[in-house]
């Protein structure tokens, strides 16, 4: 899977009544894209070559005209460039 097949997954989650949940915790939701948070950090949980597009995609996403994309990108280089979460994807037999 690369960076585009990751955006591509990520626009399959989106969901209108994420943006109305958004909205009323004060977020901006014109440049929101309504996918839920923890989803790019699942998905380069799921093995290592995931993990490393899933940065490499993060780190464009933080390019973006969007506060909770970007939120949502530094959330998932947090988690993924943990050594746990590398060590937690080695055990469970990924493919490296």
């Amino acid at each position: 899977m690369e960076e585009t097949d990751i955006l591509q997954e990520m626009k399959s989650y989106y969901n209108p009544r994420n943006l109305a949940g958004m909205a009323r915790y004060g977020i901006k939701v014109k440049k929101a894209y309504g996918v839920p948070a923890p989803l790019l950090r699942q998905i380069g949980k799921r093995n290592l070559k995931l993990r490393a597009a899933a940065i490499k995609t993060s780190r464009e996403i933080q390019k973006l005209d969007s506060r909770a994309a970007r939120w949502i990108a530094a959330d998932a280089l947090r988690e993924l460039s943990r050594e746990k979460a590398v060590a937690r994807i080695r055990a469970k037999g990924a493919p490296r």
